[in-house]
């Protein structure tokens, strides 16, 4: 064992603590817009609701809400992306976003498959460097 060899296994072992802090942010992310989603979901549900008329509290972020009047309860405005954005009925938003959810859903249990493969390898990865690590403790 030479100490080329256990800087080598060091940084693998520093590589895959890397990639899973980066899995783990994502999976951070992934988890704030899967409820972005929900809040959405139960928005819309909650407004499709009123009658015509009434005032209602609309969220616009970051715990802040306005008072609107409903003027029309059925259409919806529903972002595709790249800024695109589409008039659908509150039952079509909701199926987008259904759709949209169960695909995060997917997403997040698929990240969470992968992290605990790499939450294995590091271990692994661990306890190799620390045998190495006190194999050419020895050989001094």
């Amino acid at each position: 064992m030479t100490e080329e060899d256990l800087r080598s296994a060091v940084a693998t072992l520093d590589l895959a603590r890397a990639q899973l802090d980066g899995l783990a942010k994502q999976g951070e992310l992934l988890r704030m817009a899967l409820e972005e989603h929900l809040r959405a979901k139960e928005t819309i549900s909650r407004f499709n609701k009123t009658r015509t008329g009434e005032r209602l509290l609309v969220p616009v972020g970051a715990d802040c809400f306005v008072f609107a009047a409903v003027e029309n309860r059925e259409d919806v405005v529903v972002g595709l992306g790249s800024d695109v954005m589409i008039m659908d009925t509150a039952e079509g938003a909701k199926a987008k976003l259904d759709k949209r959810i169960k695909q995060m859903t997917d997403n997040e249990k698929e990240l969470a498959k992968r992290m605990a493969e790499l939450d294995g390898q590091v271990a692994r990865l661990t306890e190799k460097v620390q045998s190495e690590y006190d194999e050419y403790r020895s050989q001094e």
